[in-house]
């Protein structure tokens, strides 16, 4: 009865340590400390180091629980709630990026006059929004093939 809830828990804790592995790959020692440091063009920020692994976490153990069920065609129900729960937390945490990288970068005029043309929004921003705007395009696809694939052997 328990065995499957521990197999599920021991393929999250290899996700959590595949993320956390690839963390330390690109950030070094810096994510051991406490905080990381990100320098993106005249922007400096330091996170915390549990929101940096968190979303590549929820990326690797819902791509992982993917194959991995979608090989049986989503038959089981725990790593199929499992995967629901990860997609939807994606989906939220992809939204919210969204509003921080539009809210990060933006410009502000004090007084604008009718003759100055309305500021043209900066490429980064646009490319950033339309790709996580896809990337939650995928998650829910995703989903929604895990549902028809659960559904359809339930019924």
């Amino acid at each position: 009865m328990f065995r499957p809830t521990l197999i599920e828990l021991f393929w999250l804790a290899l996700a959590f340590a595949i993320s956390v592995l690839i963390c330390l790959a690109i950030f070094g020692r810096s994510l051991v400390g406490g905080s990381v440091d990100i320098q993106l063009y005249d922007t400096y920020f330091v996170l915390s180091s549990a929101w940096v692994v968190f979303p590549l976490f929820l990326i690797v153990s819902f791509l992982l629980f993917l194959v991995k069920e979608g090989r049986i065609r989503f038959s089981r129900t725990l790593p199929n709630l499992i995967i629901l729960v990860l997609g939807l937390l994606l989906v939220i945490l992809f939204s919210r990026m969204s509003v921080a990288i539009t809210k990060l970068w933006t410009s502000v005029s004090v007084l604008p006059s009718p003759d100055q043309p309305t500021p043209l929004e900066d490429p980064f921003v646009v490319i950033m929004t339309n790709s996580l705007i896809g990337l939650q395009v995928a998650v829910t696809l995703a989903l929604v093939l895990v549902g028809f694939y659960w559904g359809k052997r339930r019924g």
